[in-house]
Order: C-alpha cells, then sequence, then structure tokens
C-alpha cells in the first residue's frame, strides 16, 4: 500500500489537531479493518476542490472516543466509515452494504462539503 499522506491512523497518529482546529476541513472517517477505503479516500483528499479534506483511520474504533467529537453517533454496527462536516457533523455514512470506490467515497466527501451550506 503506498504511503497514506492525508491520512492520520489510530493509535499511532492525533487526529484532534483536524477535529478541534479552527481550520475548515472536511473529513473522511475509516473504521476497522479497511485498508481500501482508506487508500481511496486518501487518494481524494489530495486535491480537495472546495475544503481541505482529511482522512482519519481508527484501525481499532471504540465508540466513546469517537462520541466526543461526533456526538449523534450511536452505534459503530454496519459502519465501515463516514464523512463529516467542518463542525464534525455526520454527514454521509459508509455502510457495510456500500461499495468501496471512487464514486462512493467522492460522494461522501461531497455530502460533507454540501452539508457546510445546510448547517
Amino acid at each position: 500500500m503506498p504511503a497514506l499522506t492525508n491520512t492520520i491512523s489510530i493509535p499511532d497518529g492525533n487526529p484532534n489537531e483536524i477535529l478541534t482546529g479552527t481550520d475548515l476541513s472536511i473529513k473522511l472517517i475509516v473504521l476497522g479493518n479497511n485498508p481500501n477505503l482508506a487508500e481511496i479516500a486518501n487518494t481524494l483528499a489530495q486535491d480537495a476542490p472546495t475544503f481541505p479534506r482529511f482522512v482519519i483511520w481508527y484501525k481499532t474504533p471504540v465508540l466513546a472516543d469517537l462520541q466526543i467529537h461526533f456526538p449523534e453517533l450511536n452505534t459503530l454496527e454496519n459502519l465501515k466509515g463516514f464523512s463529516a462536516s467542518t463542525k464534525n457533523r455526520i454527514a454521509y455514512k459508509i455502510e457495510e452494504t456500500t461499495s468501496i470506490d471512487f464514486l462512493s467515497i467522492s460522494q461522501a466527501f461531497l455530502t460533507a462539503g454540501l452539508s457546510e451550506f445546510n448547517q
């Protein structure tokens, strides 16, 4: 797997600067053992058209830890990941049945960007 330059891997990295910072960025959160999702999201985060994009990969996700930044998250069941707006509002859930391809992950980033105008 190539280096994931726009991806912070948890527990190795610290996402707090992205999750609590004041700069406007949209995020794609990868949950569990989903390297294909992380790689595609990282590729799409390279040249963001509007807001900067980041990928945060929680390899061993813990619901309580995620709820600190995403309080509306009720469960991790059937989730591969989700996108979040600059205000850390969940915009698009990537469920177990979602195809992991460039089109669906682009939709996740696009939905997070568009949600900025609906908050």
